[in-house]
């Protein structure tokens, strides 16, 4: 099954600066042994109020075209700048995983409380290059 166009990645507002790999191939052969495959490094700086998505590596396109970039517990009226260019915030309120009915084991009448109320969020393209994220 192919993946929807667009990547949701969720950062979520510490104290501590964090760094993690993304990384995709095929997924059913062994290409990625001659480099085709799309990874690059996700930086989250807080002292500098960065998030960097580092140039990619692997001759492979992502599969996605744009990415979601969702910001958890951060203040609504966020003013976001990629690549030092305003970048448009909106807000929507997210649930990582809804009950499939009332019949759902995992359903209850607080199920709404796993709701996050007005996440910011803002929306990239998914480029090649080096994007940088400040606020």
């Amino acid at each position: 099954e192919q993946p929807e166009d667009v990547l949701e990645l969720h950062i979520y507002k510490g104290e501590e600066p964090n760094t993690f790999v993304y990384y995709e191939d095929d997924g059913t052969s062994n290409e990625h042994e001659k480099g085709v495959y799309f990874k690059r490094n996700i930086s989250y700086q807080p002292e500098q109020k960065t998030i960097n998505l580092s140039k990619k590596e692997g001759r492979a396109d992502s599969k996605f075209k744009t990415i979601k970039l969702y910001l958890h517990h951060f203040s609504r009226t966020l003013k976001l700048k990629i690549n030092n260019a305003p970048a448009r915030v909106s807000s929507e309120d997210y649930q990582f995983i809804a009950p499939v009915s009332s019949f759902d084991p995992f359903y209850t009448a607080s199920s709404e409380d796993m709701v996050e109320k007005n996440v910011p969020f803002t929306t990239i393209e998914n480029a090649h290059h080096e994007i940088k994220i400040s606020w």
